[in-house]
């Protein structure tokens, strides 16, 4: 069995009592349609032969006044037909119940995975290919699941009404297989030609996702300046592609179901002249054989149209697959069961850290203890090792030697979600919600608590700002806090690490983006909270750690540095004396 054929029965397997509903229901309708078709034939007899009763296999069921045998298989005609209209709604409504479901299940299992994959891996994916897994591809597999199921449908539908067909005429049956042969071998030609131009639009439609993104996202940098029309070139480059492909693709499938429809004609002529000249074993059997074959060839069309259609969505199954399959292999190790407790020390032990495929180590041998309470400086050159240091601190990342202390307990051994959860983070570029300002300060609190929410505001010095917005917490900051300037969002964040009520407050380059007097509204804030949690700041605004108990200086993945700022600071040798000397000529 071919790759595709194998993927859709997986996937139909997710599901497996939809699937054999939908199946069924479309042979019942199928059965109850055909019985009800062949019904007409004693009735047609009598109607044209004008005659006494008739004998045959179709006869027994008919009363003997004859004024009634015709009115009867109009009446069992008309009941069947209506059971097999029920029947194929009831179909229908399964096979879109079971579309949405593989949807679902999909983006589940793809959110699951990306999630839960290890941050090194994470960060090598591209931001379209991500959009495309959670939105695109999951949609994509759905309607490929249910147009193929709709296919092995109407495929069983077709074998009901070919018994049927039987019954009536064997040799006009086989001659409705050979139509049948042809249309799959059309298919079969066609499908390998629609299958290359799916691949392409998978893959022109993951580049749109990832342009998008670096258009709109930097909108701001490309408007300022005037690079607007070289964006919508861009842009406008991948859409033509992609009208291209989808055009062509689309084509395919018209084409084929023109021909298909044209040979369905050609068979009619051909039959009805067969049946002129008597061959098809009395005019009612041959006229009843023609309304069967009318319903026979749609399910026929439906049957090879299911399957191209299931072919050309398939390139998504196996773009999901592959990427699902990826976050799956490089999954963050599920760490350990004890409750994480920092009461006395963070403690660094001989920690080092190679990304993968690096030649040299990120982080070399380095020890160091953080006090619970106090509040750690750390800065250095650019590609010092500081972000590592505070993502193996999150357990984003997992040292390749030495061990990372929660007083005494290795963070191996530690519920990782329960330590995350006593974290506080503020990045360079905090995340912002479109949303209120309480939504953002209580990100993830399904209640948020507008009292706590005024506190963290007040401490991270933005509740003035915040109450002179238009609806105050009510107010909606948009997309990435597009209303807010740059010092505000820092302040929005910080309100919100302290929402968490953390226990380690993680700031990594709060102040480098701000202005003077943002910056100075930020360190005040961060002065105010100090002793309240243990603080550890990056920053290259050596200013920001001033306030600090300590500076720590890493250089080349190496402590280099470690004292209060007025000792660092006496001495000339040291990397803050030479950090302040740099700045301080700029």
């Amino acid at each position: 069995m071919s790759s595709w054929w194998r993927d859709f029965f997986r996937l139909a397997g997710w599901f497996p009592g939809l699937t054999i509903a939908a199946v069924a229901l479309c042979c019942a309708a199928a059965v109850l349609e055909g019985i009800g078709l062949a019904a007409l034939i004693p009735a047609l007899d009598v109607s044209i032969a004008g005659g006494e009763r008739p004998a045959g296999p179709w006869a027994w069921w008919l009363p003997s006044d004859r004024s009634s045998w015709a009115l009867l298989g109009v009446v069992a005609f008309v009941t069947l037909a209506g059971a097999a209209s029920i029947a194929r709604f009831s179909a229908e409504a399964v096979l879109l119940r079971l579309r949405t479901e593989i949807e679902h299940r999909a983006r589940e299992i793809m959110g699951h995975a990306l999630l839960k994959s290890a941050w090194p891996t994470f960060v090598t994916l591209k931001l379209g290919d991500i959009s495309k897994a959670q939105v695109a591809e999951g949609m994509q597999m759905g309607a490929g699941t249910q147009v193929f199921v709709q296919a092995l449908g109407a495929l069983v539908a077709s074998l009901a009404y070919l018994t049927v067909a039987l019954s009536i005429s064997v040799r006009l049956t086989l001659y409705t297989v050979a139509f049948g042969l042809v249309g799959a071998a059309m298919y079969v030609l066609v499908g390998r030609w629609a299958r290359r131009h799916a691949d392409e639009l998978s893959n022109i439609l993951s580049s749109i996702g990832e342009r998008v993104s670096e258009i709109f996202f930097g909108l701001k940098f490309i408007r300022s300046t005037g690079l607007v029309p070289e964006a919508e070139r861009q842009a406008n480059s991948l859409y033509e592609s992609w009208r291209r492909s989808f055009f062509v693709s689309q084509l395919y499938a018209i084409g084929t179901r023109q021909s298909f429809e044209l040979m369905g004609l050609a068979f009619i002529a051909v039959f009805l002249g067969f049946t002129l000249r008597g061959g098809a074993g009395g005019v009612p059997a041959a006229l009843v054989f023609l309304g069967v074959f009318y319903r026979l060839a749609p399910r026929l069309l439906a049957v090879q149209d299911g399957f191209f259609q299931a072919r050309t969505f398939h390139s998504w199954v196996v773009s999901w697959d592959q990427r699902r399959t990826l976050a799956e292999a490089a999954v963050e190790p599920p760490g350990g069961t004890r409750p994480p407790r920092l009461e006395h020390r963070l403690e660094f032990k001989d920690v080092s850290y190679k990304f993968p495929g690096a030649s040299s180590y990120a982080l070399a041998d380095i020890s160091l203890a953080v006090p619970v309470g106090e509040a750690i400086g750390l800065i250095g050159a650019s590609g010092s090792g500081k972000s590592t240091l505070l993502d193996l601190i999150t357990g984003l990342l997992a040292p390749s030697n030495g061990s990372i202390l929660l007083d005494g307990v290795a963070l191996s051994d530690v519920d990782l979600l329960k330590w995350r959860r006593r974290i506080g983070l503020v990045q360079q570029d905090t995340p912002m919600i479109h949303g209120t300002v309480l939504e953002n300060i209580a990100w993830g609190d399904a209640s948020p608590d507008l009292t706590l929410a005024r506190d963290c505001a007040e401490k991270a010095g933005a509740l003035a700002f915040v109450e002179a917005l238009p609806a105050g917490f009510e107010t909606v900051i948009g997309e990435r806090g597009g209303r807010l300037s740059g010092g505000q969002r820092q302040r929005l964040a910080l309100a919100r690490a302290l929402y968490r009520r953390p226990e380690l407050l993680i700031l990594d380059e709060p102040t480098s983006a701000l202005d003077s007097e943002s910056e100075a509204a930020v360190r005040a804030a961060l002065e105010g909270i100090k002793g309240t949690c243990t603080m550890l700041i990056v920053a290259h605004r050596l200013d920001t750690v001033k306030f600090c108990d300590r500076i720590v200086a890493l250089d080349a993945g190496r402590v280099v540095d470690a004292g209060a700022w007025s000792q660092l600071a006496a001495r000339p040798d040291s990397v803050l004396s030479r950090m302040l000397a740099v700045q301080q000529t700029l």
